[in-house]
């Protein structure tokens, strides 16, 4: 295990003259501690100095700063994350990089965005959309997180079942290497076959590798026409078993959002708000046509409709005013701070497997939960074969809490890759999930990743103890 220094107050002086006090905490508990955890809340540790560089060119300065000094340094986003990526275990620095936030190009002639990484990722989708344009990645927390955070877990969202997720749509990264090297490997294009691809090589290693500062991403024309429908099933059978059957009609759909009914009465309770359908139906599918041709749009509609009817939807409701739309959609984008707060406490894993096996996932799932006799609730991008499966406290006592959430956890990771799956789509590994990447990875794959950090990081300064021990 790498020994690190800590800050000495002659250091942190050092720091303050060098960039100035607006760019410092320290020695405030109460400001330090939002940096100390992320929205997964099971994680927690103080920084020791939080640093918000205010230009791209403190970036490198902080990195010499602490390298000379063998200083930790954990980069830090909106801290939406929920693995605990950006949590700071062994103190030190903590890379604030929120003031990094200027949307530098819109180029509608090459159909691309060049932004700094610490741009929340809703107000680019907004900016490119006064454009014509669409950027279509749209994590739940979208409102908050920022785009560095979401190119370094390879964010998704509900929109990648048609679109992809973060990685299709990053052109280049113009990051920083502990060892002073610039990556500026891509440009404003998308084809690229020049040696090994060093942009897709940091996407989503977690601020393990170097610091992002800027990115070129890809964006699409704006669609102009969107369907939102919403199925309700009696039996939650029904329901996961109509979402590869769905899929098979290829029907080309952007959204197929898979919400158990557990979950709809937590968000209930939580937004004080009753939902269609909520007493009736065992779970619900959420599913989004979009396109340019509103004819073509509704058609397709139509057809989801009578297929869902077809496969024992008890109705369909359609949705294409902006009041109802977002009705829908704040239902689905508060189930994790409903879980979190009616429900006292979760744990949620975002396994992946292949689309055909979702409803062994789901249904499997359920049986986990009776097995250790914990609640467990399902939603998600059941469309890509990404699902958010929770474990919640409920009214359980703190010692069977910590105990079946641990066994239900285990046993559900192990679903998802006898299903031939992965144990997180989105999220990615952090603290939460290090422990285990045996379970994916064999130790000559996790061994390359190892070498891989080495050879970039030798004094294993940036966030170190994230997805491996090195």
């Amino acid at each position: 295990m790498t020994e690190y220094n800590k800050l000495t107050d002659k250091l942190i002086n050092q720091i303050e003259r060098t960039f100035g006090a607006e760019t410092v905490i320290y020695n405030d508990k109460f400001a330090l501690e939002p940096f100390g955890k992320d929205e997964g809340a099971e994680f927690f540790a103080l920084p020791e100095l939080v640093f918000t560089p205010q230009d791209e060119s403190n970036i490198k300065e902080i990195l010499e700063i602490a390298l000379k000094n063998k200083v930790p340094l954990t980069v830090r986003g909106g801290g939406t994350g929920v693995t605990g990526a950006a949590v700071p275990i062994f103190g030190g620095i903590v890379l604030n990089m929120q003031k990094l936030n200027k949307i530098l190009d819109i180029d509608k002639k090459n159909f691309c965005v060049e932004t700094q990484v610490g741009v929340i990722n809703k107000v680019l989708q907004d900016a490119v959309e006064k454009e014509g344009l669409f950027y279509p990645p749209d994590p739940n927390s979208l409102d908050n997180c920022t785009i560095g955070g979401n190119i370094a877990t390879c964010a998704g969202g509900p929109r990648a079942v048609k679109y992809g997720i973060t990685r299709n749509y990053v052109y280049n990264i113009n990051a920083i290497f502990p060892n002073g090297a610039i990556s500026n490997y891509g440009g404003r294009y998308e084809k690229t076959a020049t040696g090994y691809n060093l942009t897709h090589l940091l996407i989503g290693s977690e601020g393990t590798l170097a610091i992002f500062y800027r990115a070129v991403l890809k964006l699409l024309p704006y669609p102009n026409k969107v369907i939102d429908l919403l199925a309700p099933f009696k039996s939650f059978e029904d329901a996961s078993n109509a979402i590869p059957k769905i899929l098979a009609k290829n029907l080309q759909i952007s959204v197929c959002e898979f919400i158990d009914n557990r979950a709809i009465k937590y968000s209930e309770k939580f937004l004080n708000s009753k939902f269609q359908y909520s007493d009736e139906a065992a779970a619900q599918l959420l599913i989004q046509v979009d396109g340019f041709d509103e004819e073509e749009v509704e058609k397709i509609s139509e057809r989801c409709a009578e297929l869902l009817l077809e496969f024992n939807a008890l109705d369909v409701f359609i949705a294409s005013d902006k009041k109802n739309k977002e009705k829908l959609w704040g239902m689905r984008r508060n189930l994790r701070d409903a879980l979190k707060h009616i429900g006292k406490d979760k744990l949620g894993e975002d396994v992946t497997v292949p689309r055909s096996r979702i409803s062994e996932l789901l249904i499997g799932a359920r049986k986990i939960g009776k097995l250790h006799k914990i609640n467990v609730v399902s939603y998600g991008h059941t469309g890509d074969g990404n699902v958010h499966i929770n474990v919640v406290k409920d009214d359980l006592s703190d010692e069977d809490w910590q105990l079946r959430k641990r066994l239900a956890i285990n046993d559900i990771l192990d679903l998802a890759i006898k299903l031939d799956g992965t144990i997180s789509g989105e999220h990615g590994i952090g603290l939460a999930k290090k422990k285990f990447l045996f379970k994916r990875l064999s130790n000559a794959e996790i061994n390359i990743m190892k070498q891989i950090k080495k050879t970039v990081d030798p004094s294993n300064i940036l966030n170190p103890g994230k997805i491996f021990d090195f």
